[in-house]
């Protein structure tokens, strides 16, 4: 048995990112990621992840376009940042959200 961050492991069960979690069952074996994080449940640790939160847009296109890449609909409109862009709508902008405060706004809902 060997030593290796806290864990014990057989000699041969390798953990090539020190993680503590053997690369047999490590669900992202190069990338140390010990808490083992796997928002979409694909099998991947987000760590090692290009679509952490499943929604068909790769992280780094969602930073670059202040979307979540750990939140599927990051304006929480019920559609994913994914098949929004596919259709053409912008992920940014929950418009269920921006219509409602159109009709408030004509009917005289604002206090002014």
């Amino acid at each position: 048995m060997l030593w290796n961050q806290d864990v014990w492991f057989a000699a041969g069960d390798p953990d090539a990112d020190d993680d503590g979690i053997l690369d047999a069952s490590d669900n992202c074996p190069t990338v140390s990621n010990a808490s083992q994080d796997d928002l979409d449940r694909d099998g991947m640790g987000d760590a090692c992840d290009a679509d952490a939160d499943g929604d068909g847009l790769d992280n780094d296109f969602e930073i670059a376009r202040a979307l979540d890449p750990f939140d599927a609909d990051s304006d929480d409109d019920g559609v994913e940042d994914g098949a929004e862009i596919a259709s053409g709508r912008n992920p940014n902008i929950n418009e269920g959200a921006v219509v409602q405060i159109i009709i408030y706004s004509i009917l005289g809902g604002n206090d002014e």
